[in-house]
């Protein structure tokens, strides 16, 4: 490859829009989040999920007939086949996001249009798995226990229909209306990891219980589901308000991240954040436990001197203690996020269908220049002068890259290419890199290809490259999210 018109390499594809989206609106310097043109803190305070998962797959606010016919559809799709109850016992004992990955897959073998990827029955499938996903967390979270499932109540919406099939009792107005809140802001969030991953499987023409899969796979990791869970241990480790500015001064002066603090796009605070912190503070009081809230509270105020640098509380900063207070373990967290995200994915998938291509970017080779095969009884001599190795390396370094955050000696660009590589990019590979880029224990795919990827995605305290061995979302509370070069916080989860 020679001349001057070399590719840039866009490492995480930050800031480079691959398509078009009328569903959701960011804009991260204002914190502002619309869902179809309606802004996020009308829809959190005045809407229901249902309302707002309707809106997101037909476009338009539904009328009071409308609505009644979306929640009829939800309503009966409370239910799961015998087989599937049979793989989750299986896998009774996998970690939640293991078991509902599992389970959706086994979906897809008795919904009755799982081949058919027209618009209206991808979006009769998402209706489905939206009444269906929760079905799978509850029943996993008691067959693990040794009791029988809770079987759904007509009776109740969505969100405390959830909470009775997981607790066995149901909730309070309003601890039901807490997680309901959370549902539409985690409902739909553009082209996060997750997202992205199931419009590439869909872009091949794949079902959408495969992208789902997908998703749900990406989700797993700590790199993007991972944020609730570890701001609530922060929250016990800290234990009581008068240590929060103190434990921020440590974490700060040993740079470590400061959980729940910094977001991939947002600046500004996340728009989302303030609907769940007003919830926390009516529930923790109401549950006799405020000072989880009076924890979050004091960790705010002690950070407030990082706002300035675009470091605030995201959503997960208060999510995490929402859920503590349902008396739900940590290991649920993420499979409630998913729970809430069926909609999202559902309509990501459905753009993807509508027009739909193979998203197919190029890797930027790095590897050897061509060379010839050598007989095995002639390898391990010494390698004929590694020309090739180097000759591809003085050619790399013509190209002009800049750092995608902000400083230099990284690669980055606004034009197509994804990454280096001495191998190439595909559409399974480039899911599977969706997917390890979030730091999930399980991918598929080339495996040289999966180790690169997630040594490429390790980063140190300083921002630089690293190469250390990576930590599974078992072991979070060791790991090392990837860091902000200017502040040091994590980048976002979503």
């Amino acid at each position: 490859m020679t001349g001057t018109n070399q590719p840039e390499v866009h490492r995480g594809l930050k800031d480079l829009c691959f398509d078009r989206s009328p569903t959701t609106f960011i804009d991260g310097r204002a914190g502002e989040l619309r869902y179809r043109g309606y802004s996020i803190h009308d829809l959190a305070a005045r809407s229901t999920f249902e309302e707002t998962a309707r809106l997101l797959l037909y476009g338009e606010l539904p009328t009071r007939s409308e609505l009644d016919a979306f929640d009829t559809a939800l309503k009966e799709a409370r239910r799961l086949p015998a087989a599937v109850y049979d793989v989750i016992r299986a896998v009774r004992d996998a970690h939640p996001m293991d078991a509902l990955r599992t389970a959706v897959s086994a979906l897809a073998a008795s919904d009755p249009e799982t081949a058919d990827n027209s618009l209206d029955a991808t979006r009769r499938k998402g209706i489905r798995l939206t009444s269906q996903v929760p079905m799978i967390v509850a029943a996993h979270h008691h067959l693990r226990q040794g009791r029988d499932p809770v079987a759904a109540c007509a009776d109740l919406g969505h969100a405390a229909n959830f909470l009775y099939m997981l607790k066995g009792e149901a909730p309070s107005e309003d601890a039901a209306s807490l997680m309901d809140t959370d549902m539409v802001l985690h409902a739909e969030h553009g082209s996060n990891a997750s997202s992205f991953t199931a419009r590439v499987v869909v872009s091949t023409d794949a079902n959408l219980h495969a992208a789902v899969t997908a998703a749900v796979a990406a989700l797993s990791g700590p790199a993007h589901g991972g944020a609730a869970e570890n701001v609530m241990r922060m929250a016990k480790e800290i234990g009581d308000p008068s240590r929060a500015a103190a434990y921020v001064k440590a974490k700060r002066a040993a740079r470590e991240p400061i959980m729940g603090f910094g977001h991939r796009v947002y600046r500004a605070e996340d728009p989302r954040a303030r609907h769940m912190r007003d919830g926390v503070k009516r529930l923790s009081e109401e549950m006799g436990q405020p000072h989880w809230y009076e924890i979050l509270a004091a960790l705010v105020e002690a950070m407030r001197p990082y706002a300035r640098r675009g470091v605030n509380v995201n959503v997960d900063f208060y999510a995490g203690v929402v859920y503590h207070l349902h008396g739900v373990p940590e290991d649920l967290f993420v499979p409630i996020f998913a729970i809430g995200r069926i909609p999202g994915w559902t309509v990501q998938a459905m753009e993807q269908l509508e027009n739909n291509i193979l998203i197919r970017p190029r890797l930027l080779y790095t590897g050897p220049e061509a060379r010839d095969y050598a007989p095995i009884e002639e390898r391990g001599r010494a390698r004929p002068g590694g020309r090739g190795v180097r000759a591809s390396t003085a050619w790399f370094k013509r190209i002009t890259l800049r750092d995608s955050r902000g400083g230099s000696g990284h690669e980055t660009g606004p034009a197509l290419v994804r990454h280096r590589s001495p191998i190439g990019a595909a559409a399974g590979s480039r899911a599977m890199r969706s997917v390890v880029g979030a730091d999930a224990v399980q991918a598929a795919g080339p495996f040289e290809d999966l180790i690169r990827t997630k040594r490429s995605f390790r980063s140190r305290a300083d921002g630089s490259p690293g190469t250390g061995p990576a930590k599974t979302r078992h072991s979070r509370e060791s790991g090392n999210p990837s860091q902000s070069k200017v502040s040091g916080f994590p980048l976002s989860r979503e």
